[in-house]
């Protein structure tokens, strides 16, 4: 919930900037780097970070298939690449945000966080996506009979993965609405039916998990539980609902 909290704390900053008379006001760069990095923290444990995701694109292919020293040097050469394009990304808007930052007003500070909003998505979804340079160069060092394991793989882990995550998702919820194990299970495949393919972070899956379900039909839910249990449930997937603007807002509900 802190990633929800914070997004909704965000938002209130600026509309509390916007109540305020139409006069100048300073926005520090340490705010504006909050905005661009988020739950990340600051700009060296993003590095960090997604070091560290870069490292486990090699590991996700060689879960598939096993890769020789020189393809992965090539891949780690590509990771870098995208991470070098990335915070000149993070630089080109900083200086924006510079030209800004002294005539601030309740006017353009939506104009201040709308520069750093793109960046904040990209990081939410991985910067590796498959327009990235490390998916391009994965896909250009394989060959056919790497090329197809991959696939293969990534298609098992795919629903592992997801498995994994409605499996997360059910317990949560079960840790405040009791369930049979019957009922988990029922619930369980819904869940998996609905999550989607979508690769995203960590730190909005289950938000995305339970929105998703918010828009199942619900004769497809009710009839799993008894009269108590669905009037909780279905309390709690309408709250769900209300995750759709933070999630489209983070660029992790871009494909309803």
């Amino acid at each position: 919930m802190n990633v929800f909290r914070m997004s909704i704390a965000s938002l209130l900053l600026l509309a509390s900037i916007g109540s305020t008379a139409a006069q100048n006001f300073m926005i520090e760069m340490e705010q504006f780097d909050q905005w661009i990095f988020g739950s990340s923290g600051d700009e060296k444990q993003t590095r960090a970070m997604i070091d560290a995701r870069a490292e486990l694109e090699i590991i996700r292919v060689e879960q598939s298939t096993p890769l020789r020293e020189s393809q992965k040097e090539k891949v780690m050469l590509a990771s870098r690449g995208d991470v070098h394009r990335f915070f000149i990304k993070v630089n080109r808007v900083r200086a924006a945000f510079r030209d800004l930052q002294a005539d601030l007003n309740q006017n353009n500070i939506n104009e201040a966080y709308q520069l750093a909003m793109p960046l904040q998505q990209e990081i939410n979804k991985g910067i590796f996506g498959e327009k990235s340079l490390t998916a391009k160069t994965i896909n250009a060092i394989l060959d056919a009979s790497q090329r197809t394991e991959l696939e293969e793989g990534r298609s098992r882990l795919a629903k592992r993965e997801r498995l994994g995550l409605a499996k997360a998702w059910v317990a949560t919820l079960g840790r405040s609405i009791p369930m049979t194990s019957e009922q988990r299970t029922q619930l369980l495949d819904v869940v998996v039916a609905n999550v989607g393919t979508s690769r995203v972070e960590g730190q909005y899956v289950q938000y995305l998990i339970g929105y998703r379900l918010s828009q199942v039909p619900e004769d497809e839910i009710e009839p799993i539980f008894d009269e108590t249990q669905w009037r909780l449930i279905k309390k709690s997937l309408q709250q769900a609902k209300a995750y759709k603007g933070m999630l489209e807002q983070q660029g992790v509900l871009n494909d309803e």
